[in-house]
């Protein structure tokens, strides 16, 4: 019967506008020449993939994390999992190994670098320049 509750009964597509920032609550905005995401929503688990060019940072306070905002639902708290997934990232500097972390209970997510013997950081904006975005992540809202 449709009443148990293991039913699909919350399916949605839909696409997003990922911006990408330098603070967590929506700092300044970098230029973008593409920004666009597509996502599948299946019962509480959210399939998100988007792209994002940076004409330019300027404006934007070098020293601070990027963040990524405009995810089309908040990630769900608490959860066990850390939500992170592989990212590509053109013509921007890194060191190690970069990951896409959705934060927990926000719309927004970070880029993790992690280097063996050195830990996991953040990128921050003056390792932007003019390089492109381009993540599919998973998650729960």
């Amino acid at each position: 019967s449709n009443t148990d509750s293991n039913t699909l009964d919350d399916y949605e597509e839909g696409t997003f506008t990922p911006t990408v920032e330098d603070a967590s609550s929506g700092g300044n905005v970098a230029n973008h020449s593409l920004n666009s995401g597509t996502y599948t929503k299946v019962g509480r688990l959210v399939m998100v993939q988007f792209g994002i060019t940076i004409n330019s940072t300027a404006g934007m306070t070098s020293g601070n994390g990027v963040y990524i905002h405009g995810l089309p639902f908040a990630q769900a708290g608490g959860t066990v999992l850390n939500n992170c997934a592989p990212i590509i990232l053109g013509s921007i500097s890194f060191s190690g190994f970069v990951t896409f972390k959705v934060q927990d209970g926000q719309t927004w997510g970070t880029i993790q670098e992690t280097s063996s013997g050195i830990g996991t950081g953040y990128l921050i904006i003056s390792d932007l320049g003019t390089g492109s975005i381009s993540v599919t992540a998973t998650y729960s809202a």
